[in-house]
C-alpha cells in the first residue's frame, strides 16, 4: 500500500510512428512521487491492449478508472480510440477494461463529467 506522502503518477507516450512523431515508448509508464523528497520511482510499464500511442490520459473523478486516448493517424490501422483502465487502489496498477472508438483520427484529449458517468473525447 502506498503511503499518504506518495502518489502515483501515470505518463501518457507515443509508441510508434506517424505522420508526426516517431514513437519509440512502451505504453503506459506508472511512477510514484515521494512528496518529501521528490524522488520519482517506476513502478511498471503497461504495455499490450489499449496502449498504442496512449498519448492523454486521464483519471475519473473517483480515481477508480484511467482512460487512455490512442492517437492514430490512420494507414497503420483503425480511428483512433478510447481506452480505460481500472486503477488498483492499492498499488495504482491498471487493468485494461475495455476499449471504444472515437470515430475519428488522432484522439488528443479526454475529460470525464464530474459524476464519472460519460467520458468525452477530441479528435484533431
Amino acid at each position: 500500500m502506498l503511503s499518504s506522502d506518495k502518489i502515483t503518477t501515470y505518463i501518457g507516450t507515443y509508441t510508434r510512428r506517424e505522420s508526426f512523431v516517431d514513437g519509440k515508448a512502451e505504453g503506459i509508464y506508472i511512477y510514484h512521487l515521494d512528496l518529501t523528497s521528490g524522488e520519482l520511482t517506476h513502478a511498471a510499464t503497461v504495455a499490450g491492449p489499449g496502449t498504442v500511442n496512449p498519448s492523454f490520459l486521464t483519471a475519473s473523478p473517483d480515481k477508480s478508472c484511467l482512460y487512455a486516448v490512442n492517437e492514430i493517424t490512420g494507414g497503420k490501422g483503425p480511428y483512433g480510440t478510447i481506452n480505460a483502465f481500472a486503477i488498483d487502489p492499492i498499488t495504482g496498477n491498471l487493468s485494461y477494461l475495455n476499449q471504444q472508438s472515437t470515430h475519428g483520427l488522432a484522439p488528443c484529449y479526454a475529460c470525464v463529467e464530474p459524476e464519472g458517468r460519460y467520458c468525452l473525447v477530441a479528435n484533431y
